[in-house]
């Protein structure tokens, strides 16, 4: 990545100096900056091949511990569930309160428009 960010400034600051735009300069530079950053990266490749076989180890031995991974995700959602039901059973409880509330009122309305067609009568 620093070796591409490098042709770019150096082209940018060659446009810049020259202040030349004809297309034989650009063309030019980036020809000669493709072949060096292909022959870069192919360096690069051969390099990273020890890595990635070390990087594959490395993930056949971790392979193992993917699976404990997994079921801590489950406990996860396993809290998750846990954590609904008692929502959901918290939101029944406030909703029998409440109609039992309700009826509880709508008994003592009751009784007090009784007792109030009684002292009428009286």
């Amino acid at each position: 990545m620093e070796f591409r960010q490098g042709i770019y400034q150096n082209f940018f600051l060659q446009r810049l100096l020259t202040k030349d735009t004809s297309t034989e300069l650009k063309h030019e530079t980036l020809t000669v900056n493709a072949a060096e950053y292909d022959h870069d990266v192919a360096d690069n490749d051969n390099d990273n091949d020890h890595d990635d076989d070390d990087d594959d180890d490395n993930d056949d031995d971790g392979d193992g511990n993917s699976g404990s991974g997994d079921d801590d995700d489950d406990g996860g959602g396993g809290v998750m569930m846990m954590m609904m039901m008692m929502m959901m059973i918290m939101m029944m409880m406030m909703m029998m309160m409440m109609m039992m509330m309700m009826m509880m009122m709508m008994m003592m309305m009751m009784m007090i428009i009784i007792m109030m067609m009684v002292m009428m009568m009286i």
